[in-house]
């Protein structure tokens, strides 16, 4: 809001009432640190829309670690120009497309991904590295079981080793 005054040799005018409501636009804040997590078999990648500074944001740049530590930009699911992912502030990655070139990412390797932001006076700061998913591994190796005898049956017991993310969905028993 401005108000204007207008002063000549015989002295000054009186202000006027305010008016217009131009505003500064500058490019978005930095966005806080994404997150990643496992659903199914998608890496879903979540961030909240940072402070467009006055001008819509037009677009998310959403990139994913690579397992060189490099950074790549995932464009099939994750473009950050499309409207529902913008919306959204979500997209949705198959756990097999990071497992492929050029994430090359292997079993139990967490998911690592930042976020910026873009409007029309340029493109926010780069977010921290956020992320905590697991890609799904195979279980850990259950440690050796017992056995005892109960009437005429073995019982063998065992303890669920760690599923690495995945859940268990068979055990198989020899008895030798």
């Amino acid at each position: 809001m401005a108000t204007v005054l207008a002063t000549n040799s015989d002295g000054a005018s009186g202000t006027s009432s305010e008016g217009g409501s131009a505003v500064l636009t500058t490019v978005p804040v930095t966005p806080a640190a994404p997150t990643t997590t496992v659903s199914g078999s998608d890496i879903v990648v979540d961030w909240t829309a940072p402070v467009d500074n006055g001008a819509t944001i037009t677009s998310y740049t959403i990139k994913i670690k690579q397992n060189d530590s490099s950074f790549s930009v995932e464009l099939t699911n994750c473009d950050g120009s499309d409207a529902t992912i913008k919306s959204n502030t979500q997209c949705t990655i198959p756990i097999a497309t990071l497992q492929a070139s050029p994430f090359s990412l292997p079993d139990g390797a967490t998911v690592v991904a930042t976020v910026l932001a873009t409007n029309s006076d340029g493109a926010s700061g780069t977010s921290s590295e956020g992320g905590s998913a697991v890609l799904p591994a195979i279980p850990a190796t259950p440690a050796a079981p017992t056995t005892t005898v109960s009437g005429a049956n073995i019982v063998v017991d065992w303890t669920a080793p760690n599923d690495n993310g995945s859940t268990i969905t068979s055990y198989t028993i020899k008895i030798k």
